[in-house]
């Protein structure tokens, strides 16, 4: 076969070439989407066919190119491939890759029998040769001869796992989608971990890529069983034994592009399932040349060429956990490095190098920000980790299972990635494992801060924390506090270890794991430790000498005297947890008094005097002060109050109890911390903190543990023998100092009088929470006695009202009336009573309907007024407002009041009438909110409702209620209310509107009654505005006044149309009618008179 010219064409298309080949693959797929569904001998040789002549013009040249080169560049490099050896691969040859692959292999694994593939597949340099088909040898034009199948079987092994074909995870994308879940012929063998990955991803991840493009039950039948083992088998086989395997995983299922932001946690939990579930059979690769572990530092590219020669294993017996885990850790390591602002080295003219992490990106061409990748890579590595570390209680199921992942997981990931900060690894550590160690911390640092959770973090912190502080102490060790870094770190590690400290620093939900970790690796010495050799060119090495306690607390105390000085939550964290720590270390030595000297002095700081005066301590046998103390004096006495006391929870009693712990640990600490109390300890400064609107409990436990402070330190100023099984021992401070003597005198008696304040405000709090119980034992007994009586109430009111009782009505009106009058005064928290109260309510507006009786009327709008204007329906008047929306604005009436038996009963008519009636007395409860309700509350809550539920306001609702199709009874009532609504709403309603309202009711209305409430409504707004005020003085403007003039005199002179202007003889009724027209015109003009006559005497300079 000539491969000359194909391997210089490998991968350059024309337009007209990759028109054709995509119409040939369309053609392929339809006829796998045709032999999916019927087994036939004919489809299998059509397809057979098309895969060989794409295999043949497209996928076999690319192949060859890549050998080719990749076999001359070992050659030319004696036997070692080069890095950039491989050709790259033009975009429109990406474009092939990745859109019609999944056909070929698809194509493959439908044409070839598992059960003929070897166990064990060596794979060759040079892709399968098209004679290996040997079409000629089949005499039949119809069936898939043997041979073909194997060179199918043959063209899936090679596409899959040679290192000169495709890149991992264009493989992956095009295998993973061929399997289905949920599908009852699944087979029995297939690993749980593809399993979880049989269906497509759901929602926006299915598209482009990871999309199955042939059929979603692709191999889903029976006779496909083994067809899907070996998928399942391949697929598992590829991410665990590929070298960058774990990495196209993440590439194909959380680093594309297609999967959207919202779903990159579900995706990332796959992940998870994915790598955590157990590996029952797979197809496993073993290098010849070069071990897997060698390429755990290379690049995506660099670790496929390792692999010079490859044997392909079929493993049939279930993968041990220890044996998948030990696979995984290289990929996982190796992933723990990547960050977007990493670089590999440093060139010569001191410009950092191109991040790798870029580099590997451009290798993948992936599509999404480098930062958006990062996030997403951490945030799914984290999760694994987490689960990877995550343990069952004990006494459950899955505990020894998680106990032995968990196990294995340390040894093969966090121990070799890991270890070398833990200061006790026996081995050579060089500074590219430090670097790279810092890297991984990083890495999960910036996982916790995506919201993977810190169970990982928590696990490799705790042993790392005092490799990270013997690093942080090596400026210190050659006495440079700001050039030393310069001169003994790398650029590199400086970075490494400036970036992990800044990441750690920069989340507060860590400050409290950094704390505790950090200040506990200050307590013992460990074997090994980071040392700087004085020799010409310093650098740092990790040698077998103890790293003693002094030289990590140094490290400590640049961190929070230095680095973090800007973040006080961390240094705050740190100081309680140094406090504790340090008077833990006093009790243990035995020496529970702190003897004071005269003079207190501050404690040396540096590295070297810290090592001198601990030696001779330990010569002389006198017992050695913490060197934390060192810290809390420096802290002391140069930090911010906020580093100091907090600032997110700092309270009186926080601050008392930072200087208890502090008190008896050192003379320039007690010094310290008696002066501040003596300014602290004040009877004002209590009654400030706790005057504070506190609930009596919160107030109690203020109280409390303001007692417990003050008692304690008390106790320490105050000496007291106390026997202990070592014999007599003093807890409190001993002083020597007069000057300390009276300070701590005065200290004690501010802290005796703040005791007999405390007491006072307990007896006091103690007594008004016994008020607060028993009254809150009476409302609840009131209320369950009002629900109760309400209760029987309306099952007596609706009976009633079902019998057309109207004596039954009226008593039973009047004995709730009764009953709202006494429980809106009782009740001062009516929440228990909203659901009765609101049946309540429909109840009473049945009554309004259905009632000729004014009396049963006017009790059941009393106590609908009361109850509505003491939120006894809702707490902001959500039920009420949602009762007159349905009274008001529905044309029909509401579900509740429909179902009633009048409302079945009553004729159309009878219903009308009955309905406008009801919006009548509705109204008059809004009236009575503005008589009663003095702060207007009730309405502004229903105008808030409604705006909020239907967009509307309560004034726009008024305004409907005034159109000419509606009732005149309900025109007036709704245009008296709208001058007393538009009072009581001031700004809310302006003039404006009102004037509005009035020009369309005189232009439409044809009741001259209307017309004469709208003069009315007008006249007490313009009266009411118009006063000599300071509260309206600059209400009304000038085109307002203009406005209401011009309305004014229009009214003034305002005359109704009689009903019989041509007839000179009228009926009784035609008189009676022109009578109360001609009464309702002397009505609208004096109101225009009497407005024209404000308007003059309040805006005299307008008339002018």
């Amino acid at each position: 076969m000539n491969t000359g010219s194909s391997q210089a064409h490998g991968d350059a298309f024309s337009v007209v070439h990759l028109s054709r080949l995509h119409k040939d693959v369309l053609v392929l797929r339809e006829y796998l989407r045709s032999a999916l569904l019927a087994d036939s001998p004919q489809m299998e040789m059509l397809v057979y066919t098309h895969f060989y002549q794409l295999y043949k013009d497209f996928y076999l040249p690319f192949y060859m190119a890549r050998a080719n080169v990749s076999s001359r560049s070992s050659s030319d490099a004696g036997g070692a491939p080069l890095p950039d050896a491989r050709p790259a691969a033009t975009p429109e040859a990406r474009f092939v890759f990745s859109t019609y692959t999944q056909d070929v292999l698809a194509a493959c694994v439908y044409l070839l029998r598992p059960a003929s593939l070897p166990d064990t597949y060596s794979v060759p340099r040079t892709p399968p040769a098209c004679e290996e088909a040997d079409n000629d040898a089949n005499a039949s034009n119809l069936y898939v001869s043997a041979k073909q199948r194997r060179f199918c079987g043959l063209v899936f092994m090679y596409t899959c796992w040679s290192s000169a074909a495709l890149p991992v995870h264009l493989v992956l994308q095009a295998l993973y989608p061929l399997l289905d879940a949920g599908v009852s012929g699944s087979p029995v063998a297939t690993t749980a971990m593809v399993k979880q990955t049989t269906s497509p991803p759901r929602g926006p991840e299915r598209t482009g890529h990871t999309e199955n493009h042939i059929a979603a039950n692709l191999f889903a039948q029976e006779r496909f069983a083994s067809q899907r083992r070996l998928l399942s088998e391949t697929l598992t086989g590829l991410v665990l034994s590929r070298a960058s395997g774990v990495r196209a995983l993440f590439c194909v299922l959380l680093l594309n592009d297609r999967v959207e932001s919202d779903m990159t946690r579900e995706a990332a939990q796959l992940l998870v399932q994915l790598l955590t579930s157990p590996a029952l059979t797979l197809w496993r690769q073993q290098h010849l040349s070069q071990p897997v572990a060698n390429c755990i530092h290379a690049s995506a590219s660099e670790a496929e060429e390792c692999a010079v020669e490859a044997v392909v294993i079929h493993v049939t017996t279930t993968l041990s956990k220890e044996e998948q885990l030990r696979l995984l850790a290289p990929q996982l390591l190796a992933l723990l490095e990547e960050h977007a602002d990493t670089t590999t080295a440093v060139s010569s003219s001191g410009t950092a190098a191109r991040p790798r992490f870029l580099d590997r990106l451009d290798a993948l061409h992936m599509r999404l920000p480098a930062e958006t990748l990062e996030q997403r890579l951490h945030l799914g590595i984290t999760m694994l980790l987490n689960a990877l570390l995550r343990l069952a209680p004990r006494g459950s199921r899955d505990f020894v299972h998680l106990y032995r992942q968990a196990f294995y997981t340390n040894k093969y990931v966090l121990t070799p990635g890991f270890g070398c900060l833990s200061l006790r690894r026996d081995t050579s550590v060089d500074e590219e494992s430090t670097i790279a160690a810092l890297l991984r911390l990083k890495s999960l640092a910036k996982g916790v801060s995506l919201g993977a959770g810190s169970e990982a973090l928590t696990r490799v912190l705790s042993p790392t924390a005092a490799g990270i502080l013997n690093l942080c102490a090596l400026p210190f060790a050659r006495g440079s506090r700001e050039g030393g870094a310069a001169q003994l770190f790398s650029p590199l590690l400086q970075s490494a270890l400036c970036s992990l400290l800044t990441e750690l620093l920069s989340n507060p939900s860590l400050y409290d794991l950094c704390a505790h970790t950090l200040v506990s690796a200050c307590g013992e010495a460990h074997p090994y430790s980071y040392v700087v050799r004085d020799v010409v060119q310093p650098r740092l090495c990790y040698a077998r000498e103890v790293c003693e306690r002094a030289h990590l607390v140094a490290g400590l105390q640049w961190l929070l005297l230095d680095f973090a000085a800007t973040t006080p939550g961390f240094v705050h964290a740190c100081v309680n947890v140094m406090v504790g720590q340090c008077q833990v270390e006093l009790f243990a030595t035995g020496m529970e008094t702190a003897a004071l000297s005269p003079v207190p002095e501050l404690t040396e700081t540096t590295f070297s005097r810290m090592t001198a005066a601990s030696t001779a301590n330990a010569l002389s046998g006198v017992v050695d002060t913490s060197p934390l103390v060192v810290v809390l004096e420096r802290l002391a006495l140069e930090a911010t109050p906020e580093a100091l006391f907090g600032s997110q929870k700092a309270s009186l009693a926080s601050t008392l109890e930072l200087f208890g712990g502090i008190l008896g640990l050192s003379g320039v600490l007690c010094r310290w911390a008696l002066g501040m109390m003596e300014h602290l300890l004040s009877v004002a400064n209590f009654k400030v903190y706790l005057d504070k609107r506190d609930t009596p409990a919160e107030l109690s436990k203020k109280l409390a543990r303001l007692q417990k402070c003050c008692r304690n330190i008390l106790a320490s100023l105050t000496p007291s023998n106390t026997s202990t099984q070592r014999g007599w021992a003093s807890y409190a401070v001993v002083a020597e100092d007069d000057a300390i003597l009276s300070l701590a005198t005065r200290v004690r008696h501010a802290l005796n009088a703040c005791l007999e304040f405390i007491a006072e405000r307990l007896t006091l709090s103690e007594a008004e929470a016994h008020h607060q119980r028993d009254k809150d034992d009476k409302q609840g007994e009131a209320i369950t006695a009002v629900r109760t009586q309400w209760q029987q109430l309306c099952e007596q009111l609706q009976s009633a009202l079902d019998c057309r009782a109207a004596v039954d009505v009226v008593l039973t009106l009047a004995v709730l009336a009764q009953s709202v009058d006494d429980v809106v005064w009782d009740v001062t928290d009516p929440q228990p009573l909203y659901e009765i109260t609101q049946r309540v309510l429909q109840l009473l507006l049945r009554v309004l309907f259905v009632t000729d009786d004014v009396g049963a009327a006017l009790r059941a709008i009393h106590c609908v007024t009361w109850l509505g204007m003491y939120r006894f329906d809702s707490k902001d008047s959500t039920c009420v407002a949602d009762v007159i929306w349905a009274v008001l604005v529905e044309d029909n009436p509401p579900p509740w009041l429909d179902a009633s038996v009048e409302c079945k009963k009553a004729k159309q008519s009878e219903m009308g009438a009955r309905l406008c009636r009801l919006r009548v007395r509705v109204l008059d409860i809004l009236l009575s909110w503005i008589d009663y309700d003095e702060d207007g509350r009730t309405l502004r809550n229903v105008d808030d409702s409604m705006r909020r539920t239907h967009h509307t306001s309560l004034y726009d609702v008024l305004v409907s209620l005034c159109q000419s199709r509606q009732g005149a009874f309900v025109q007036v009532a709704a245009l008296h209310f709208v001058g007393a609504y538009t009072l009581a709403m001031q700004p809310r309603v302006p003039i404006s509107a009102i004037c509005d309202l009035c020009c369309d009711v005189f232009r439409l209305s044809q009741h001259e009654m209307a017309k004469a409430a709208c003069a009315a409504a007008l006249g007490k707004v313009v009266v009411f505005l118009c006063q000599d005020t300071d509260a309206n003085a600059v209400v009304l403007t000038n085109s307002e006044i203009e406005t209401v003039q011009r309305l004014a005199s229009a009214m003034s002179s305002y005359r109704g149309r009689p009903l019989h202007a041509g007839n000179t003889t009228m009926s009784a009724s035609a008189t009676h009618a022109t009578a109360e027209v001609d009464l309702h015109d002397a009505v609208i003009q004096q109101h225009g008179r009497e407005m024209l006559a404000i308007l003059r005497s309040t805006f005299p300079g307008f008339w002018q």
